[in-house]
């Protein structure tokens, strides 16, 4: 135990990677916001400090008229942001301390829900963040075919996502 921390590294891993997952999926969906609304630079910026469920509901209501498939992906994204971002807010900001066994493990404790955890719960919070990054890749893969078609205008140079879609580099 360094520092009083329970966790070994491959534990540490898991839940930094968790956070990793959230924090991608709300980066990708911001920038999916950005292609949607065609915002300015300065204006992608400032999405850092909106919330993660305030931002998909604005690109879901902008792309309800647009695209019914991605306006259908971004609800089936904003699904898995309630499920994973609850799940990792609950092991990020749980009392972790160990059991009383001989041979002790982690456990936490989410207070305000007054629930014991465990590292199943940590693997469960990395899964479901793990499918919410991958699922906001396949809505910035929709939206890049979008502006493939013509049906989205591609940003300017500058800074901000890009994929390569279709034999080149799109901006979003």
């Amino acid at each position: 135990m360094r520092g009083g921390i329970i966790f070994d590294d491959e534990q540490l891993a898991r839940l930094g990677l968790t956070v990793l997952f959230e924090s991608q999926a709300k980066v990708v969906s911001a920038t999916i916001l950005r292609a949607l609304e065609g915002l300015s630079e300065g204006d992608w910026i400032k999405l850092e400090r909106v919330q993660f469920g305030q931002i998909l509901e604005r690109a879901i209501k902008v792309a309800e008229g647009i695209d019914a498939e991605l306006h259908g992906l971004l609800k089936a994204l904003n699904g898995l942001r309630s499920s994973g971002a609850e799940k990792r807010h609950i092991v990020v900001h749980a009392g972790w301390g160990q059991t009383a066994d001989l041979e002790p493990t982690p456990q936490g404790y989410d207070y305000r829900r007054r629930m014991l955890l465990s590292t199943k719960d940590v693997d469960e919070a990395l899964l479901d963040c793990a499918d919410l990054a991958g699922m906001a890749r396949s809505c910035a893969m929709h939206v890049a075919r979008l502006i493939d078609e013509g049906k989205l205008v591609e940003r300017p140079e500058g800074v901000g996502g890009a994929i390569h879609y279709n034999g080149r580099t799109i901006r979003l």
